[in-house]
């Protein structure tokens, strides 16, 4: 899933789609991760991905509701370019890499 930068002085909100819905973000500040030695109240990108892997696997993490395009990969500057223009209504969006 990627979410696109905004323009300056912009923000998006995602209290409709995560606060009130009562959803819990793990591992939302992507720049204070570790990647390799762990440190107090800070997880690895390694434990990280384990922990996004084991809640997909149970069911617990579904995804498919906050992909809301998808794109072959050979579209991939289209679909960074929407995002960029806020083009797109949206929480994230998928590239294909299964298609050509």
């Amino acid at each position: 899933m990627i979410q696109g930068p905004l323009p300056i002085g912009q923000y998006r909100t995602f209290y409709p789609e995560i606060h009130v819905r009562g959803i819990s973000i793990i591992g939302a500040h992507a720049d204070v991760r570790q990647f390799h030695d762990r440190s107090a109240n800070f997880w690895t990108w390694k434990e990280d991905g384990e922990l996004a892997l084991q809640l997909m696997a149970s069911g617990r993490l579904q995804v498919e509701p906050m992909i809301s395009e998808i794109f072959p990969w050979k579209q991939a500057a289209r679909a960074y370019r929407l995002l960029q223009q806020n083009a797109l209504p949206s929480l994230g969006l998928l590239l294909d890499w299964r298609v050509g």
